[in-house]
């Protein structure tokens, strides 16, 4: 009888690394920024060989876990403390900022990155951007290049992933979140007061009379971790309304042919009259280009509403109500939250929210005026302690 094949043992090395990993993350050493041991002493300690220790080294610069500085190696399983040794010694970068998005292509994150390159500039920083398309690994591989080329900290609108909240919580250098932050993760972040947002999105279509709603949100961005969409369920809810499971569509608008079939047919489906709240507004363009296909007159039919006003919004037929806000105080804000964190070496748990206002527009009421919004920032920005 033949006996069931083992897997082959891993190298003396790894296994060495897999435990120091394990002592590492529990504190053992210290925290991220102090001195680690050196070849001979982690030979010594572990009773291996120098040349097992070296491996052994290079394993955990690999895992993202020590870092060589000069002829030393320091912790780096999370976030730097200025005043560590490595800290210190890093306190002489050039002055670079990464800014991490998971879509440049989206007229939304290249408005958000132009401002923050130009918030930067005035402040003395170069800005790096990189895109990662919402894929985990390459996310991994920005924050990486970023720490690798010497920047001092990153602004990072993150993606959607499980792992996402490990991913920073364990990331050595300053960091601030944009549009969104993940749950569970730490750290200063602006965001927009989306669930408030979509709550005042209900209660307009309310005020519109209509009685039936619907959803259209991104498949990337499940029901569960969007704040618009259960903003806008709760702001039905208050009034006793309801948004059945049917009357909700999530689509990928990278895959645009896809979407536009998806969204055509859920429109044939939906009873009329009918009001749609979007995620954003480049979904609910969209929409009102399919309602112009199928013949469906917006808003007598259909009232549409998006979200962000980007510049498109006051040109589609008809004009889109959306939700508004300035996308360069986002930004201005994030590079002056990171830039204190850098030059006092201390950050907090705590979200800056900008107020955003209803724009009211022809998609979702025959009677709107459009009203130029004038915004201050010190008037729509407040801090929320998580």
């Amino acid at each position: 009888m033949s006996q069931p094949k083992r897997s082959p043992r891993q190298p003396l090395y790894r296994e060495e690394a897999d435990r120091l990993k394990e002592e590492i993350l529990a504190g053992s050493f210290g925290p991220p920024g102090e001195a680690f041991l050196s070849t001979r002493e982690l030979a010594s300690r572990q009773g291996v060989s120098l040349v097992t220790a070296q491996h052994v080294l290079v394993e955990l610069r690999e895992k993202r876990l020590v870092e060589l500085r000069g002829r030393k190696y320091y912790l780096t399983y999370g976030r730097i403390d200025k005043n560590s040794p490595l800290g210190q010694r890093a306190s002489g970068n050039s002055h670079i900022l990464g800014l991490h998005v998971t879509n440049i292509e989206s007229p939304f994150f290249s408005s958000l990155a132009k401002s923050a390159e130009k918030s930067a500039r005035a402040a003395g920083y170069q800005l790096l951007v990189a895109s990662s398309s919402y894929h985990l690994d390459r996310e991994r591989e920005i924050l990486n290049l970023f720490r690798d080329v010497g920047a001092m900290g990153i602004l990072s609108s993150p993606g959607v992933a499980p792992e996402t909240p490990e991913l920073y919580n364990c990331y050595p250098l300053p960091h601030v979140f944009l549009g969104r932050k993940p749950e569970n993760a730490l750290g200063e972040a602006v965001l927009v007061n989306n669930a408030a947002a979509a709550r005042r999105v209900a209660s307009h279509f309310l005020r519109e009379n209509y009685s039936q709603f619907a959803y259209i949100g991104l498949t990337e961005l499940d029901n569960a971790q969007d704040p618009r969409f259960a903003g806008f369920r709760e702001g039905l809810a208050r009034q006793g309304k309801s948004l059945p499971a049917d009357h909700v569509l999530l689509v990928d608008p990278e895959e645009a042919q896809t979407a536009n079939d998806a969204i055509a047919a859920f429109l044939q489906a939906l009873p009329k009259p009918v009001a749609i709240f979007c995620f954003h507004d480049l979904i609910a363009t969209m929409v009102l280009q399919a309602c112009q296909k199928l013949k469906l007159p917006c808003p007598k039919a259909v009232a549409v509403a998006g979200f962000d006003n980007l510049p498109v919004s006051a040109m589609t037929t008809p004009p889109l109500t959306t939700v508004g806000y300035r996308i360069s105080d986002m930004a201005e804000t994030a590079v002056r939250l990171i830039i204190r964190q850098i030059e006092t070496g201390k950050d907090q748990d705590a979200n800056f929210y900008l107020e955003p206002s209803l724009v009211v527009r022809e998609s979702s009421s025959k009677l709107a005026v459009v009203q130029f919004q004038s915004y201050h920032t010190r008037d729509i920005l407040y801090k929320a302690q998580e």
